[in-house]
């Protein structure tokens, strides 16, 4: 029976080496790969049943094992894909969950600082509280401060702020006042509106007159548009 398969795994490497147009009298060597001796074996094995009802030659049936193992080299691509795309929503995730986890302390650490501030100088300054253009409407991205702010001011009721907006040197003087007491009236609301009682809140703009740097670059006109929170 072995000699019977050798001679048909011989007639089998003789067909192919003529049907690619091989001449060469060099035996076959197969590839000692073992991913590659397990495909052979199974040609083998293939075409031991196929010479035995006259089915496809050496070459059709080792084409349609190539397209199986190329199959299944595609089925195990996309399972690293999927793999890899779940890895990364859960750590997306997970990323999400720190940073919501860490805000309680950002904002604790934020208030904290105000109150050093408050306590060291009698006020503290805040740059970042900004609105839309021409306008005394808070943006959004502004509401935390303002939750930060009225938070300190919850943990320390003995604390009574003044609001005072300024704005750098461009546009009028007169239109530069009025718009720093608007937006100083806008978030004096804003803090009311977190739960803090009026009384301990009031509110001045004083637009360009009091910069705390120059006003000819870009870098300094930031500094100047402020909201200062001084004690009172």
């Amino acid at each position: 029976m072995a000699a019977q398969c050798r001679g048909t795994e011989g007639r089998i490497l003789r067909k192919y080496h003529i049907e690619a147009g091989i001449h060469s009298p060099k035996p076959y060597t197969m590839d000692k790969h073992k991913e590659q001796e397990h495909l052979l074996n199974q040609l083998f094995r293939e075409q031991r049943e196929a010479d035995a009802v006259g089915s496809p030659s050496f070459r059709e049936v080792y084409g349609k094992a190539q397209q199986k193992h190329g199959k299944m080299k595609r089925i195990k691509l996309t399972l690293i894909i999927a793999i890899a795309v779940v890895a990364l929503a859960s750590l997306a995730i997970l990323t999400t969950d720190r940073e919501q986890a860490n805000a309680p302390i950002q904002v604790a650490k934020a208030g904290l600082s105000f109150y050093e501030d408050l306590q060291a100088n009698g006020k503290f300054v805040v740059n970042d509280i900004q609105f839309a253009f021409n306008s005394t409407d808070l943006k959004p991205e502004s509401q935390s401060i303002i939750q930060t702010i009225a938070k300190m001011m919850e943990e320390h009721p003995e604390v009574r702020l003044s609001v005072e907006g300024h704005t750098d040197d461009r546009g009028s003087e007169n239109y530069n006042q009025e718009l720093s007491a608007r937006r100083a009236a806008a978030v004096r609301q804003a803090i009311i509106g977190e739960g803090i009682a009026a009384s301990r809140l009031k509110a001045a703009g004083f637009g360009e007159v009091k910069p705390v740097t120059g006003n000819d670059s870009d870098a300094g006109r930031a500094k100047n548009r402020r909201v200062e929170f001084v004690s009172f």
